[in-house]
């Protein structure tokens, strides 16, 4: 089930905003969220409910028994070790194992192949649980000794199949002290009716476009080129931050405060700029479970050690910053998907981000804004297509395109394209910009143009939801790219 569809928004969401109000003590409200969120995770796929609850006993039980280790004075290292490789281990069992016998095969022709079904999520929930386990293993929050609301907070469904990554510690007390109220449902409605037309309206028109471009083939036209790849990369920018967008204003209306995962992106002056803005609890969770502890380790300490000895003191400045980065961003592109595409899409951001860091970040923050605007945009246009080309050759024939005129500045169907879209692109360009809340700072200024907003803000999201609406009731192409994550 995904939040942009009529059974969502006609039947799920109403039957659970009623039934969560009509009960009164927080325990049945936490119960009532539980049950219905394991119904919103079955319904495409049961079996898969089943193996998330699996997993929600399992990482209740290791953190209880870390927290009661902890309480004897005795060291719960081998129970956080288990910890890590079942959740890791699910991980790669449903997300890489065919993967890697696909490719095993290729070289060992006896391997056999199997095809694993991804259970829709399993990258988010499972790095949820897994960081709650670490936490209490390094005393960073208290254990949950009441299964269902663990459960509740690695199942919820507004976060549950795409994010964002919340982390234990953020909503630790609001799973039994959180207070609803009108203002804050209120808020929840407003963002998630901004959720529903970023995905429904925008995403899904330039999925469409993007979609048709890349199947054409490889004769595509300089402009038509520059349109496919444009789409996409405002398709993936609606798809994920209107999904966020979402799940925010659903958790709201519920009592619950998540942390922002965007923060216009597009508008970065530099790479490092951009990974804080773009999937932000995504970054804050590799940071913290990954970066950091290889940083702080002894097996980089030790390696500097030997770094030191044999070329000095300034190659180990470089090394205790490259080595972080490149293991953080192997991982990074390895989470986002089992195909070469990610992997070589994470060794790519990891030189980018590590040349940042170390070579010539410095001087990129002395250049004019639009060379760095252009810097980024570059890099980005780059990315967009390793991930959305399926083989090498298609990469560089794609590339060729957006360089060369090889088969004409312009086609019929990418003037047909720009005739007919050209607005939604200027649209896409302009509300991935902090357009509107600069805007809105200008209006609110005066007290003539906060009375006015007043009264026009109901009817414009009003409006904003019945457009949404009609294009979810009509059956519009409605793809998540993330529920692949």
């Amino acid at each position: 089930m995904v939040f942009s569809s009529s059974v969502f928004m006609l039947m799920f969401l109403p039957i659970c905003l009623v039934g969560y109000y009509l009960l009164k003590q927080r325990k049945y409200k936490n119960a009532f969220l539980l049950v219905m969120s394991l119904l919103f995770y079955a319904w495409g796929e049961p079996r898969f409910a089943i193996l998330m609850v699996i997993s929600i006993l399992v990482n209740y039980t290791l953190a209880i028994i870390i927290a009661f280790k902890h309480e004897k004075n005795e060291k719960p290292r081998e129970v956080l070790i288990v910890a890590i490789v079942w959740n890791i281990g699910l991980l790669f069992v449903f997300k890489y194992l065919s993967f890697v016998l696909e490719n095993l095969n290729k070289v060992i022709p006896n391997v056999p192949i199997i095809s694993i079904s991804l259970p829709i999520g399993i990258s988010f929930f499972t790095f949820q649980a897994l960081s709650y386990v670490i936490d209490v293993y390094r005393k960073k929050c208290k254990v949950q000794t009441s299964l269902l609301d663990l459960a509740l907070y690695i199942a919820f469904f507004p976060q549950l199949v795409a994010g964002p990554i919340v982390m234990y510690g953020t909503i630790e007390k609001q799973l039994r002290e959180r207070k609803e109220s009108l203002e804050m449902f209120s808020d929840g409605v407003k963002r998630f009716i901004i959720g529903l037309v970023k995905k429904s309206i925008l995403a899904n028109e330039f999925a469409v476009i993007s979609d048709r471009v890349f199947t054409k083939g490889t004769t595509l036209s300089l402009i038509t080129a520059w349109i496919g790849i444009i789409c996409y990369t405002f398709q993936i920018y609606y798809d994920f931050s209107g999904y966020s967008d979402m799940a925010i204003g659903l958790g709201k209306m519920f009592g619950f405060e998540f942390l922002e995962n965007f923060n216009y992106p597009y508008v970065s002056k530099s790479i490092r700029e951009y990974w804080r803005r773009w999937h932000i609890s995504l970054g804050a969770w590799f940071k913290e479970y990954v970066y950091y502890p290889v940083l702080t380790s002894k097996w980089l300490a030790n390696t500097n050690q030997v770094i030191k000895k044999r070329f000095g003191r300034n190659a180990v400045k470089k090394t205790s910053v490259i080595i972080p980065l490149l293991i953080t961003w192997m991982a990074t592109g390895i989470w986002h998907g089992a195909s070469w595409n990610y992997i070589i899409w994470g060794v790519y951001y990891s030189l980018i981000i590590i040349g940042e860091n170390v070579f010539w970040g410095k001087s990129l923050e002395k250049k004019p804004h639009i060379v760095q605007y252009f810097y980024v945009f570059t890099i980005l246009i780059l990315a967009r297509v390793m991930v959305k080309t399926n083989s090498l050759s298609e990469f560089i024939n794609y590339i060729s395109a957006l360089l060369s005129i090889r088969y004409g500045v312009a086609d019929p169907l990418g003037v047909i394209m720009w005739q007919s879209h050209f607005i939604l692109i200027l649209l896409g360009a302009v509300f991935s910009a902090p357009t509107v809340p600069f805007m809105r700072g200008k209006i609110m200024a005066s007290s003539f143009g906060k009375s006015i907003l007043e009264y026009l803000e109901p009817l414009v999201y009003f409006l904003m939801f019945i457009c949404a609406m009609s294009f979810i009731l009509n059956g519009s192409y409605n793809p998540f790219i993330y529920f692949n994550f």
